[in-house]
């Protein structure tokens, strides 16, 4: 019996062992928006010129009259992201987390939440995930996840131009939604998003 186990327990090992994932080859980011460029399995696109670290800190829209949003915008190294047919890639990017309050009331607070690892093909994390989509590196694409209505929506993140000595300032837009729930949760609502759209933040 004690064979038993040991051989049970060694081969649960070995089996972990060869569905850890590690990459296969290094891409620069930039290289990927090469028109030769080619991704593999396995590719890991690293962020070797920190073009993403513009993007990193916490932002804020406030209404002034008690509804605020704030993200919270942080670089993720070497992100695990598996696909369905079992193909995986690994990826630098930011990972959003954010707190919404209306009428001065905090409807979800995941500002400090640890950040994933990796990205699963059934993935219901409360995070957004996001990168460039081309090689204009003032704008990110990604997916949002607003967790009060449950819906994945795209969304894009744009660095504004500000006057020198002004405060940084990014815009957010939200488009197409995923929704989660069943469709009776959404009948009555009066807005697509529990999230504000289009809107400007402010870099504190």
């Amino acid at each position: 019996k004690t064979y038993i186990l040991l051989f049970l327990t060694i081969t649960t090992f070995l089996n972990c062992k060869a569905q850890t994932r590690f990459p296969q080859r290094t891409v620069n980011l930039s290289d990927s928006f090469e028109s030769s460029f080619n991704r593999q399995n396995g590719d890991y696109l690293r962020d070797n010129e920190n073009k993403l670290n513009a993007f990193e800190g916490v932002w804020v829209y406030d209404d002034g009259n008690g509804n605020k949003l704030t993200l919270n915008l942080r670089k993720k190294e070497q992100v695990l992201n598996e696909t369905r047919n079992n193909n995986y890639r690994f990826s630098d990017l930011i990972i959003l987390t954010y707190k919404l309050e209306k009428n001065y009331i905090t409807i979800f607070d995941n500002l400090n939440e640890n950040l994933p690892n990796e990205i699963l093909p059934t993935d219901e994390g409360n995070f957004g995930y996001f990168s460039f989509s081309q090689s204009n590196y003032n704008k990110l694409s990604g997916s949002y996840h607003d967790v009060t209505y449950n819906i994945v929506s795209s969304c894009m993140i744009k660095k504004l131009e500000t006057l020198a000595g002004q405060p940084e300032k990014i815009s957010l837009k939200l488009y197409g939604a995923l929704r989660r729930n069943d469709p009776s949760f959404y009948q009555g609502l009066t807005e697509a998003f529990s999230v504000p759209n289009n809107i400007e933040l402010t870099k504190l």
